[in-house]
Parts: C-alpha cells; structure tokens; sequence
C-alpha cells in the first residue's frame, strides 16, 4: 500500500495534495490517510473502493475559489458498489471560509457536501468526524443498502453557518444509521423524498424513488431546526421509517439570543421530533421510541399541506405515525398536529412524558400553513399547552401526561376544529 506522504502528498496542509491522493485511489483501490493535514478539493471514490482516514489525519478543503465548479462535493461517490470510508480521521469542509458574519454562503463557487453519495449500493461509512461544511454534510440519494455507523458531525450553530444539515436520506431504501454524534446548525437528520435542485422546478411525484426502510438509532443530535424529521422535501412515498434510542440536546455552541436579523433562534432544536408531507408525498409507517429530549421548542411537530410553489398536483397523505415512550424534560411551546387541505390520519402518542415551560401570554389560533415552510415557531400560545391538532382524525392518547410549568391556564390538550377563525392578538 503506497504512502502518501511518500509520493509527495503534504501533511502540513500548506499543498493541494488532490492529484496524488486520487491516483493511488485510482491505482490501488485504497487509499491510508496517515497522520496530517492535507488540502483538496474533491475525491472521487469509484466502485470498491476504500478510504481509510487513520487516527490524526485530515483531509481539508483546498480554499481557493478557481478549485470548485458550481457542484463540487468534496467526497463525491456516484455509481458505485461496494465503496467504503472508515477510521477515526477527520473531513473539513472549510466552512467558515466560505460564510459571512450573518451565517449565509458567499458568493461565487465553493465545496458543497463533505461526502455525497449518488445512485450506490453497498455503501459504509463508519468512523469519521465530518465538520465545517458548507451545505448538507452527508447527502445519500438514490440509493440502496447504505450503513452509517459512529459518524461524528460537527458544525456551528444556525447564527454561524446556515443549510448545513446533518445527514439527508434523500431517495433511498434500506439505510441503516446508527451510534452517530451530531452538532449542526440546521436539521441533523432528514428523510426526504425529493431532491430539491433547481434542475426539479418542474416535476412529478414519479420523477424521485420512493423512501423506504430506514432506521435511525442511538444517536445524539444538537441542532438549531429539527432533530429527527421526515421532510422537508417530500414528493414521492416514504414507508418504514424508525428513529429510537435518541438523545436531543441543546448545541453547546449555542447563544441565548438569536442574532438580529437572524430568522431563526440559536438555542434548542426547533420541532425535535417532526412528520411533514408538503410536496405530495404518501407518509406512512414513521415511528419514534425511546427518545429523549432535554429541549425543544415543539416536541412534536405533524403537518401535512401542499406548498404552492412546489406543486399543483394532489395532496399527499400522513397516516400510521406512531411516538413511544417519548421523554421532554423542556418545551418551550406545544406539540401540534395539523392537516390543511387534508386530513393527518392514525396517529398514536404512546408513554409520553412532556413538560411545558411556555410563559402565559394571549391566545393564538394560527392560520392555514399551506404555501410555507413548516415550522413549528408560528405556533406559539397555542390554546393548548401540551398538544393542539387541526385537521387530524384516528388520534390515539395512551398513558401520556402533559405538564404545565408555565402555568398558562390551558388546557393539555385540544383539537380545534378546521373551521375555525385565525386569532393573532399581535
């Protein structure tokens, strides 16, 4: 097995070493980063191949802009089989590099996702930290009997950098994620069902392979937007999902105040456990068990609606959603339940635990959601304080306890009527 270093690669991080780490790729099927730093721009790894990042090495993106196109993935797996990366080492997107103060990308090219995988099979990863990406950190698309095991992901909070998910699940069956540690500053984990480039403006829920099949277990997640989450993006059917044995907590990055201008709060994760189908997707068979959240600001979070710059087509559906023993030590508003221009079907809360610590303040009854992003933030002062639903039949409440420590007066639970008039005393 050749050495790197050997054959000129620098360690120092001072030299573009990408040519003569993805000729010993291309020559001996295997590539053993030893201890270093060493700057690229972008790896292929084509099928069989293994890149092995050993204990103190790093591979760090090249910052200069001439480096990337448009769509320059840093690890970029495309039509492969059998491709595995393993070891405790290190994969730096540069992150910082590229943002501005206010969080948002600059201009021009840059790298995109520490490692995406397009179209593969067979694929494992198992062991590196992945941190300062510029946009979604891991992205597995179209593909099939995936395996992610002891993943460490570690990114700035919302504030600092924005769009950069933990891991995307995005068309693909049978992917198993497990023993994973995440700190992002948007969603940590997403199952979609759409891809949601520019290039699919114009689409049809057949256009994108069904999700089905995927577990998500033992993981600890510490985002600034949603934890676990079915969405957003969903056009073609998602079935078979499990998340369990999760641990939701604060970033440690985090600020007590969201930055001004920021949109979005940097403290907790917004919704930690989130089902949405706004695109037109079928949504059945989603389940949460043995999860615990020490902050959010919506435990949980179920909306079904179609967004209208995303699709004319038919409304999707949500059905068969089912949460186990769920444990919420802080929300800061209350689950909700909603279905607008649909209806959000057989959905059971089963052992749940969840303390409300929302202040009093004026009633609000918020309006329809259809043509927005879904976010739980525009549902604060709920007339509930524990679980409010519109819009959603077949509910089922089994041995769960909602409990005030906000002392707002409400009710623990209510099911507004769909007819209901909008109130924001804002």
């Amino acid at each position: 097995m050749s050495n790197p270093i050997e054959l000129g690669a620098d360690p120092s991080g001072t030299q573009d070493s990408t040519q003569i780490l993805q000729d010993i790729l291309d020559r001996e099927q295997r590539l053993l980063l030893p201890a270093g730093t060493f700057l690229i721009h972008s790896l292929q790894l084509r099928s069989g191949m293994h890149l092995e990042l050993s204990e103190g090495s790093a591979l760090r993106a090249l910052q200069v802009h001439a480096a990337y196109s448009e769509f320059t993935p840093f690890i970029h797996i495309q039509n492969a089989e059998g491709v595995r990366i393993s070891g405790p080492g290190q994969i730096r997107g540069g992150g910082p590099h590229w943002y501005k103060p206010s969080g948002l990308r600059i201009d021009g090219p840059h790298p995109r996702h520490c490692i995406l995988a397009q179209n593969c099979t067979n694929l494992v990863i198992d062991g590196p930290t992945l941190s300062e990406s510029v946009i979604w950190t891991c992205k597995i698309e179209d593909c099939r009997d995936v395996q992610i095991r002891n993943l460490c992901i570690r990114n700035p909070v919302w504030v600092f950098a924005q769009c950069t998910d933990g891991i995307d699940v995005v068309c693909s069956e049978n992917v198993l994620i497990e023993d994973c540690d995440i700190e992002t500053g948007d969603d940590a984990i997403c199952i979609k069902s759409h891809k949601g480039e520019p290039e699919f403006a114009d689409w049809r829920p057949e256009d994108f392979q069904p999700v089905r099949n995927v577990t998500v277990r033992r993981c600890r997640l510490a985002c600034n937007c949603s934890a676990a989450k079915v969405g957003t993006e969903t056009a073609s059917a998602v079935e078979g999902v499990l998340f369990e044995d999760l641990h939701i907590v604060m970033h440690p990055g985090a600020v007590p105040d969201a930055v001004p201008g920021n949109p979005r709060p940097s403290c907790a994760a917004t919704a930690a456990l989130a089902v949405y189908s706004v695109d037109g997707a079928h949504v059945r068979d989603v389940c949460f068990r043995n999860c615990r959240i020490e902050r959010a600001a919506a435990p949980i979070h179920i909306q079904l609606q179609r967004r209208s710059n995303r699709t004319q087509g038919p409304i999707g559906s949500i059905e068969g959603i089912r949460f186990e023993q769920i444990r919420c030590e802080y929300a800061e508003i209350a689950s909700c339940i909603e279905g607008d221009g649909g209806i959000v079907r057989d959905v059971e809360l089963r052992d749940c635990r969840i303390i409300t610590r929302e202040a009093p303040g004026p009633i609000r009854i918020p309006p329809r959601p259809s043509g927005r992003h879904p976010s739980c933030r525009l549902y604060d002062h709920l007339p509930a304080f524990g679980l409010w639903t519109r819009c959603a039949e077949e509910l089922r409440l089994i041995d769960c306890h909602f409990e005030d420590q906000g002392n707002s007066s409400r009710p623990a639970i209510l099911h507004q009527e769909p007819d209901a008039e909008a109130i924001d005393p804002s």
